[in-house]
């Protein structure tokens, strides 16, 4: 801590059930998740890029932290 390797820390909870301290766990981890996304299962998904059908399904597995991948249908990556 002293010399400045740490990101956060959070105190011992006083309790056997402190519910600020699972909460500050938890937000702690869902940060972390979203900086650090799988790499492991990646999604690609090819359409046109000003279709709504398109802006939906990109939006739906953004919502759902689904890694994903969109190459448009006009570039070559897409084809």
């Amino acid at each position: 801590m002293a010399l400045g390797h740490m990101d956060y820390y959070v105190l011992k909870p006083w309790s056997t059930r402190d519910e600020s301290f699972h909460h500050t766990i938890a937000e702690l981890l869902y940060d972390w998740s979203r900086s650090h996304p799988s790499r492991l299962a990646r999604m690609s998904l090819v359409g046109p890029r000003r279709s709504a059908r398109t802006h939906e399904l990109r939006n739906l597995l953004s919502r759902n932290s689904v890694p994903f991948e969109f190459c448009p249908v006009e570039s070559e990556h897409g084809r």
